[in-house]
């Protein structure tokens, strides 16, 4: 869920120019994997909190200066990912609380937005929008969906405007939803593809998805996961199909699944460089 690129303006002159490589982030259990090369190299980082393992995250999100969260599966506690090392820093960011989470973030103005949709036990999503600096409650609203669980377990923002994209983990549809006025998310379309868990992400105009590859079992309210591991495409926001662009194999450590993307730093380094000469043709 990168906002870089739509917080510099060198690198939003720069996005046609040029297209940079991603680094995928996905997290497992208390593990954080690593990959540049679309799965053909899978780097592993064992998470830490105080020194001890890290608990389960199941969402991640980077923020507009490139900072990487997660969000704990139960309870939602956001925590500042080291990407180096895997150590957690707790912060004053507001709990998500609930069962299922996914959160973004949105400049607005000069104040750091937390986007987030929580699902409860009972089978409803609330969606709030907070002050991420005081943890006010700017916008929010009860039951934006109902009937639906495991709710809404991946979700983008695309950087600026009023629409919020999200995927509900029973039916596999694409979403939108306005965040001028909170209702319910319309549906958009199928995915096309089923999954235990999945997390979305949003670079350069483009949604991506990234999933455990399953299903979720309805009349057992179970995730089957399988053994079959990971895929990670992007998804057509008009449509709401998916493309499969690469997969990973299984990693064995537990439940909880976030996902999250960002430029590597040489491909943003030549971006930034592509924007500036662009920038200096105008002249």
């Amino acid at each position: 869920m990168n906002r870089v690129l739509a917080a510099f303006g060198l690198f939003l002159v720069a996005g046609s120019a040029a297209s940079a490589q991603l680094t995928h982030y996905f997290t497992q259990g208390d593990r954080l994997f690593v990959t540049s090369d679309n799965g053909a190299t899978v780097t592993q980082i064992n998470m830490t909190l105080n020194g001890s393992t890290a608990p389960t995250i199941s969402s991640l999100a980077f923020d507009p200066m490139g900072n990487l969260w997660g969000g704990t599966t139960a309870g939602g506690s956001l925590y500042r990912i080291n990407t180096t090392t895997g150590a957690l820093t707790s912060t004053a960011l507001p709990a998500l609380g609930g069962q299922t989470n996914t959160f973004d973030f949105r400049m607005n103005g000069s104040v750091l937005e937390l986007l987030t949709f929580t699902t409860f036990s009972g089978g409803h999503t609330d969606f709030q929008i907070r002050n991420a600096n005081t943890s006010a409650v700017i916008s929010a609203a009860t039951t934006v969906l109902t009937g639906v669980n495991p709710g809404i377990p991946a979700s983008a923002y695309p950087g600026s405007g009023n629409i919020m994209y999200a995927l509900d983990g029973l039916s596999y549809n694409l979403r939108a939803l306005n965040l001028s006025v909170i209702s319910t998310p319309t549906v958009i379309g199928n995915t096309g593809i089923t999954w235990s868990q999945a997390g979305g992400a949003w670079h350069n105009g483009q949604m991506w998805l990234g999933t455990r590859i399953g299903a979720y079992n309805t009349s057992t309210g179970q995730q089957n996961h399988g053994t079959s591991g990971f895929r990670f495409g992007t998804i057509n926001t008009t449509t709401g199909a998916f493309t499969q662009v690469f997969t990973v194999s299984e990693r064995p450590f537990g439940g909880g699944f976030g996902y999250a993307v960002i430029p590597t730093p040489a491909s943003a380094a030549l971006l930034g460089l592509a924007g500036i000469a662009a920038a200096r043709r105008r002249r």
